[in-house]
C-alpha cells in the first residue's frame, strides 16, 4: 500500500523525531491490517513491516530501538495467525521481546501500553526521550 511505503521511507529520514514516529506508525498500521480481516498468511504488507521493524531494531537512536520493540510487540502478538513470527525476520523480533509484556495482548493504539515497553526499555538506555514528548 502507499502508506506502506511512505512509512517505510520515512525510516532513511536523517531526523531520530521522523523515524521515531514512523516506527510507531508502522506498528499501528500493522495491528490495523490485521484486525481489518487480513487473511491468514503473510501479507505483503506485513511483510515489509517485519522487515522495517528488524532494521529499526539497530537504529543507532535509541528512541527508534524503542518504538521498534513497539512494533515487534505487534507483529509478534499477530505473528501466528500471520505467518510473521517465522524465518530470519521473525527470530529477530522475538529477540527484541522485553519479559513482562504479553505480545498477544499488546495494542499499538493503547499509549499506556506503548508507554510501558518504553519505559522497560528507558532504564537500559541513557538517552532516550519519551516518545510522546
Amino acid at each position: 500500500s502507499f502508506l506502506m511505503k511512505s512509512l517505510v521511507t520515512s525510516f532513511a529520514n536523517r531526523q531520530p523525531r521522523v523515524r521515531q514516529r514512523a516506527v510507531w506508525c508502522l506498528a499501528m498500521l500493522a495491528q490495523r491490517i490485521v484486525l481489518s480481516g487480513s487473511s491468514p498468511s503473510m501479507s505483503p504488507e506485513l511483510a515489509a513491516a517485519a522487515d522495517a521493524t528488524t532494521k529499526a531494531l539497530g537504529d543507532a537512536n535509541s528512541g527508534v530501538r524503542s518504538l521498534a520493540r513497539v512494533s515487534a510487540y505487534v507483529l509478534i502478538g499477530i505473528g501466528g495467525s500471520a505467518g510473521v513470527s517465522t524465518g530470519a525476520a521473525g527470530v529477530r523480533l522475538a529477540d527484541a521481546m522485553l519479559t513482562g509484556v504479553d505480545a498477544s495482548a499488546f495494542d499499538a493504539f493503547d499509549l499506556q501500553c506503548v508507554q510501558g515497553v518504553w519505559d522497560m526499555r528507558h532504564s537500559l538506555d541513557d538517552d532516550a526521550q519519551p516518545p510522546m514528548g
